[in-house]
């Protein structure tokens, strides 16, 4: 048995080590060249996944009917808190026991923990960082010794924010699931329709005839 795969993770992996290594990813690139890297060969293989899900993490511009992406720090650290929400919901539906008798504080401090084992140590201390929590007392023995340190500038927080609101609206998952609903509905009311005429059609048939005068 195998869990399912966050798309975005992967790519997270792959765009911070480039990211890394070359000034480049601070331009604006096609997702075949962001995907192009000699330590992950067969990143190529992402190409229709990263185009979905690019967006999540970068910016984004079109040219020509052709979308190109910038890598965006800012975007990251809002698909994390977003994720670090969805992960405790999930565990609070399918795993109550784990967090069960836990402050709400405790809870998200467990969540923290878990993600970590998915992400690089800096990008986990640049989420710990976005919450006012201290990386290097982070998780310690002593509970007690975790304190609140110095938060990202306002500037970046109100980014933060704002990118985190963009990625409830158009999470790829969520928006397509909306989509679907909407088309049923929209479905069962058109058929509703055809048989409430069909009704009337039938009604009027059988339904007495005037004599006439």
């Amino acid at each position: 048995m195998a869990s399912p795969i966050n798309v975005v993770f992967v790519l997270l992996a792959l765009l911070d080590s480039q990211h890394s290594m070359t000034s480049a990813a601070e331009m604006y690139q096609e997702a075949e060249t962001l995907l192009c890297n000699e330590r992950w060969p067969a990143a190529q293989q992402l190409l229709g996944l990263a185009q979905q899900h690019l967006p999540c993490i970068c910016d984004v511009k079109t040219l020509d009917e052709m979308p190109y992406y910038r890598f965006n720090p800012q975007k990251v650290l809002a698909f994390l808190r977003v994720a670090v929400s969805k992960f405790l919901a999930a565990f609070k539906s399918h795993s109550p026991g784990s967090i069960a008798g836990l402050p709400p504080d405790e809870q998200q401090h467990y969540i923290l923990r878990f993600i970590r084992e998915y992400l690089s140590q800096a990008w986990h201390e640049g989420l710990l960082r976005s919450y006012g929590l201290d990386p290097a007392t982070f998780g310690s023995a002593d509970a007690s010794s975790t304190i609140p340190v110095a938060r990202p500038p306002a500037e970046a927080l109100q980014q933060i924010a704002t990118a985190e609101k963009r990625h409830k609206v158009i999470d790829p998952k969520e928006a397509a699931r909306k989509k679907a609903e909407e088309s049923r509905a929209a479905t069962a009311v058109a058929k509703l329709g055809k048989q409430a005429a069909g009704s009337k059609k039938i009604s009027q048939f059988f339904a007495a005839v005037k004599p006439k005068k």
